[in-house]
């Protein structure tokens, strides 16, 4: 990506309590055509990038100063907002760009993987497993490009969502979208900076942008002991409850 939540104030990811953002039944996201999405301040994915960062706090009973592997998960695309009355309901206006940045663990990051893969699962198993092919084809395609890492300057904590609450669901699919899969929407709650502020932000993606992120998480995280602990940890409990099929039967 062009940007870094490390540039100057123009570059820096706009606060997520500023775009918020829900999903609202009648149903759960796991349910077919049952989901509506408040999409009024969608992030329209476009790009996105995940990044190595260590992050670091002292621990209340010691005092001692820690550190531990974390994440970076930038997204960027452009805005929705509410439509006219008598009109559309969701506009898309290509000049109003929106970033959101997500500051993960490895439980988290391993959360947004497994779930996002799960909601393919849950629809058609076919879609998982060309969701599957996909993000290894472009694994592929990506190579040895060792993982990008932030050391050269604090990030912008208050521009920075902890996602501790992560809802998937897939959209009606659109006319003239690719066979791969529809359109695939994720709505990240959590704490900005630590605080008691928290935010809510609607994220959509199409299929091709949706199989970069997964791509790209996995690139990053491969050879991270922890996160790839939390990720076989998830795919097991997934698998256990008939939600993905066994790896043999994939």
């Amino acid at each position: 990506m062009s940007r870094s939540p490390f540039g100057p104030a123009a570059d820096r990811p706009t606060p997520p309590d500023a775009v918020p953002g829900a999903f609202v039944g009648p149903g759960g996201p796991h349910d077919r055509n049952a989901v509506v999405i408040d999409a009024r301040h969608a992030l329209m994915l476009e790009h996105v990038d995940v990044s190595r960062a260590e992050l670091g706090g002292l621990e209340r009973a010691t005092g001692a100063f820690t550190s531990r592997q974390g994440y970076v998960v930038e997204l960027e695309g452009v805005r929705g907002r509410e439509g006219p009355a008598g009109g559309p309901r969701l506009v898309i206006e290509s000049h109003r760009r929106g970033r959101l940045v997500l500051l993960q663990e490895a439980d988290g990051l391993a959360a947004l993987l497994t779930e996002t893969m799960a909601i393919y699962a849950r629809h058609d198993l076919t879609l998982f497993r060309v969701a599957v092919e996909e993000v290894e084809k472009r694994l592929r395609a990506l190579g040895d490009t060792p993982p990008r890492r932030y050391t050269d300057a604090p990030l912008d904590l208050g521009s920075v969502l902890q996602a501790d609450e992560l809802e998937v669901t897939l959209l009606t699919k659109g006319a003239g979208e690719p066979d791969l899969a529809p359109p695939i929407g994720w709505a990240f709650t959590g704490r900005i900076n630590r605080s008691s502020r928290r935010a809510t932000n609607v994220v959509l993606a199409n299929p091709r942008t949706a199989i970069e992120l997964l791509a790209r998480i996995m690139q990053v995280c491969h050879d991270d002991e922890a996160t790839t602990a939390a990720v076989a940890a998830r795919l097991a409990a997934l698998e256990a409850d008939g939600t993905l099929p066994r790896r043999r039967d994939r």
